[in-house]
């Protein structure tokens, strides 16, 4: 290993970590909220025809918030590590279209025909994750 080997560090705004942290608690609990009875009508999402917003209903754009404070703090990194623009772009691209497929096989795991795959819905599940995790993460060396 050559004595320039010094990986660098990427930014990390714990602000941004712990509210993405709790965006996504938010987003794993309403998700089962559908689950429970006689829960606070505040924590339900409000009807269309009513003017307000209840805890579900403000979860989502708090996502959409954090995806918008991340990306420039993610393209600076990437562009710390040497990718010029076409890397970056192919970068964004396969992730994109990683995250989209393992969302279609996820949501549809239900549906899978265990006959004629030979898997079981839990098996085909951690397939695609797992499969989908290689490519984004284990594939190439992130220091070449």
């Amino acid at each position: 290993m050559s004595s320039d080997f010094i990986p660098k560090s990427p930014i990390r705004v714990a602000s941004i970590d712990v509210l993405r942290a709790l965006t996504m608690f938010g987003m794993i609990f309403v998700n089962d909220l559908w689950t429970l009875k006689d829960i606070p009508h505040w924590l339900e999402h409000v009807a269309a025809d009513a003017d307000g917003m209840g805890f579900a209903d403000i979860v989502f754009p708090g996502f959409l918030f954090i995806v918008g404070m991340s990306i420039p703090f993610a393209v600076r990194n990437r562009q710390a590590k040497g990718d010029n623009k076409q890397q970056l772009a192919l970068h964004i691209l396969q992730r994109g279209l990683a995250l989209l497929l393992m969302g279609v096989f996820l949501v549809n795991g239900e549906n899978i025909n265990e006959t004629a795959t030979g898997l079981s819905r839990g098996a085909g599940s951690l397939l695609w994750c797992f499969g989908t995790n290689i490519q984004n993460n284990g594939i190439k060396q992130e220091y070449a």
